[in-house]
């Protein structure tokens, strides 16, 4: 019996040896099979319209991981042209964005963190607050019997949605993410922590120094080398 590895791959070597056109790649996109749609997404090599902006932008959610790792790779390299990140620029593909950028794959993280563009940045600088919120309330709720993956997801939501905070850190004021920091700087996960160390060190406001000291008194390398 052929396992799904096997077919999987037979599959991507026959696509590799076909002349496969724009539009073939654009049909192959739409379809329900992984392989299919990975090999579509990683063989686009330019944008059309807005359509196609939309539906690469579409795969980030909801599908297996590689597709998932597949866009947010094409996303960052697409950016990078002004004509394409014009395609790419709108509050719906924002959105899904934000949803990437908070992945339980750390890869589709980092990739949608790397895409440069002012008119994201702006977006992420007045989205992030409010989710950061919605997560923090969500852990407050979590009682000491919750399941791990739980926890370590929505830790793991937050530590990225940090991250995304000091990405557009030049559009926020301390004011705005003051209560946030003051919650994230006493997390049990140092890596939490670690992030909120990394926010705070951008802001030579004497208002952060309570949130500083408390970072200060914590003798993680980590956390402490952002403070120094």
């Amino acid at each position: 019996m052929i396992s799904d590895a096997n077919c999987d791959f037979n599959k991507a070597v026959e696509l590799s040896e076909m002349k496969i056109f724009h539009d073939d790649l654009i049909e192959l996109i739409k379809t329900d099979t992984v392989v299919e749609k990975q090999f579509g997404i990683l063989n686009l090599e330019n944008l059309q319209s807005e359509y196609e902006g939309a539906l690469l932008c579409s795969n980030l959610t909801g599908q297996d991981g590689k597709v998932r790792e597949a866009v947010a790779f094409k996303l960052c390299e697409f950016f990078k042209d002004e004509n394409y990140a014009n395609l790419l620029s709108n509050q719906r593909n924002f959105e899904i964005m934000l949803e990437g950028l908070m992945d339980i794959n750390g890869n589709v993280c980092r990739n949608i963190l790397n895409i440069n563009c002012d008119d994201f940045d702006r977006f992420l600088a007045e989205a992030l607050i409010p989710r950061i919120n919605t997560i923090l309330f969500n852990i407050s709720k979590l009682e000491k019997d919750d399941k791990k993956y739980v926890i370590s997801k929505l830790n793991f939501q937050l530590y990225w949605a940090l991250e995304g905070i000091y990405k557009v850190i030049r559009y926020i004021k301390f004011s705005d993410i003051k209560s946030i920091l003051g919650k994230t700087s006493e997390t049990a996960d140092y890596t939490i922590r670690e992030k909120t160390a990394k926010i705070i060190s951008f802001f030579k406001d004497e208002n952060v120094e309570d949130i500083k000291q408390k970072l200060i008194e914590n003798t993680n390398y980590y956390i402490s080398r952002y403070l120094a």
